[in-house]
């Protein structure tokens, strides 16, 4: 098999072909009939998938396409009897309505984990545009013979999202409706009124006895899908099921560019209307901690192997590398990626005693403050007022003010989610309504901190000197003094990506 690929059985005669060594972990699924086989989806287009397929199967393929997004199409070429719902076919024949740098830029947004194939090149990176031979509609029938699947419409996602129900088995394949992780409906072409009827709709299916995703782990637990109408349920009752403001702003010498929902408007700089978009102007600003303000990583290193040199039930060390990567994770999300092979119970009280020893540490030593972070506070304090919202544990940022005691008056107030037990989109809305913000903008440095402020429908400015990479951002900070000159309409650094 391509080592790019991992093939797993669900049974004889169904199998996930897995992408783990990209950020996406992306699952496509091969289903064996009597008289031909079903793809769901073709994956990311970086290995050959069709050389898997016909490893496993010599029968006629269709490709059944759950949504039109790159990470799930991304082979489609390799084959000739493709289908799609009717609400994404345009997109499947003309194209997606991103520029394709955009979407190269997201295929490359982490590094790869496993080294690709050697014919991967980013460069010649596209994404497939072509014919189709079947339109499908809610609730049609796909037969390859000794196996039957139900086209159920789940728009949300993307305007022709479908899951795929076997019901002769209880699969449930639902490609980016349910999975483990972030569900994403912040995009200029998802809605998340669209979302949440489409769970109410998959969790009223009977029969259902097994999910299969289209991205992360594949042991996902049929509940999942209770777990997930309840948040979209509590979601709803606070007002806050709706969409993201979307705009991106870029300058040249004689138009602004304001682009809303995938329609750009041009303003030409001598109108009035002009002069009215510029009376934007911010007004707060609130910061993500780690990776964006300081570098705690060594002192944090130090504190928690420390505490783990004692544990006998751990297996090494933890590396800076490690640490890094979980920087922005909520506490309950980073003991699994650096402890997965301890039970949740232990996991769990391990976790705890590592952050009382990271406090006790941070309150002694401090951590890296990045370049001139109080000169440049001071200055911004004078402008702004200045938030914090992180995912830290409670504690940690009293801790980080305790040491850097000439910090601390210039932040207005802070929020974390050891705190409220929220994720950090809701805490940055917890501090708008709080203090009633006008125009504040969310500064960070990791994908949770662009989707943090999609939520919270803020722009996000993205600190690139920081640990992590996103896939798109309003405005980019070299370094953190380039806030003290920033300028929303006057900025050359404004970019709409993908111009």
């Amino acid at each position: 098999m391509d080592e790019w690929f991992t093939i797993e059985n669900i049974d004889d005669e169904t199998y996930a072909i897995s992408e783990y060594g990209h950020w996406e972990k992306v699952h496509s699924y091969l289903l064996i009939g009597k008289t031909s086989a079903i793809l769901i989806d073709t994956g990311l287009g970086i290995g050959n998938i069709k050389n898997e397929v016909e490893k496993l199967t010599e029968l006629p393929i269709t490709v059944v396409t759950t949504h039109v997004h790159w990470d799930h199409i991304g082979g489609h070429e390799l084959f000739n009897d493709i289908c799609v719902h009717k609400d994404d076919a345009e997109w499947l024949i003309n194209g997606i309505p991103v520029p394709l740098n955009v979407t190269k830029n997201n295929v490359m947004a982490e590094p790869f984990s496993k080294k690709p194939p050697i014919e991967f090149n980013i460069n010649n990176y596209k994404v497939y545009t072509g014919e189709l031979n079947r339109i499908l509609s809610d609730n049609d029938i796909i037969d390859i013979g000794s196996r039957k699947l139900r086209v159920i419409h789940t728009p949300g996602h993307s305007p022709g999202h479908i899951c795929l129900f076997e019901e002769k088995r209880g699969y449930l394949y639902t490609g980016d409706l349910v999975y483990k992780g972030t569900l994403y409906a912040f995009y200029p072409s998802t809605d998340p009124i669209l979302f949440k009827q489409s769970i109410d709709k998959i969790s009223k299916l009977e029969g259902t006895i097994k999910i299969l995703p289209a991205h992360n782990e594949l042991n996902v637990q049929v509940n999942l899908i209770s777990s997930i109408k309840n948040a979209f349920k509590k979601i709803e009752d606070k007002n806050m099921l709706k969409q993201g403001s979307g705009i991106f702003i870029s300058v040249n010498s004689k138009y602004i560019y304001r682009r809303n929902y995938m329609k750009t408007k041009v303003y030409d700089l001598g109108t009035e209307e002009y002069k009215e978009l510029r009376k934007m102007n911010i007004k707060e600003i609130i910061f993500d901690l780690d990776g964006t303000l300081w570098d705690s990583t060594d002192v944090v290193l130090k504190a928690w192997n420390d505490m783990l040199s004692g544990i006998k039930e751990v297996q090494n060390p933890l590396t800076k590398e490690e640490l890094q990567s979980i920087m922005g994770l909520q506490l309950e999300e980073i003991g699994p990626v650096l402890f997965p092979y301890l039970d949740d119970e232990f996991r769990i009280g391990l976790m705890k005693k590592c952050c009382v020893m990271e406090q006790q540490w941070i309150r002694k030593q401090g951590g890296n403050l990045f370049n001139d972070l109080e000169e440049i506070l001071k200055m911004l304090s004078q402008k702004y007022k200045l938030f914090i919202v992180s995912n830290c544990d409670c504690g940690y940022i009293e801790s980080f003010l305790e040491y850097h005691h000439e910090l601390k008056s210039y932040f207005i107030d802070f929020e974390c989610a050891g705190n409220t037990g929220l994720s950090k989109g809701e805490n940055i809305d917890r501090i708008i309504q709080k203090h009633k913000l006008k125009n504040p903008i969310y500064v960070g440095d990791t994908q949770g901190d662009c989707d943090a402020a999609k939520i919270a429908n803020i722009p996000f400015v993205f600190a690139s000197y920081g640990f992590g990479k996103v896939s798109s951002y309003d405005y980019k900070l070299e370094q953190i003094s380039d806030l003290v000159n920033y300028s929303p309409l006057t900025s050359l650094k404004w970019e709409l990506l993908g111009q």
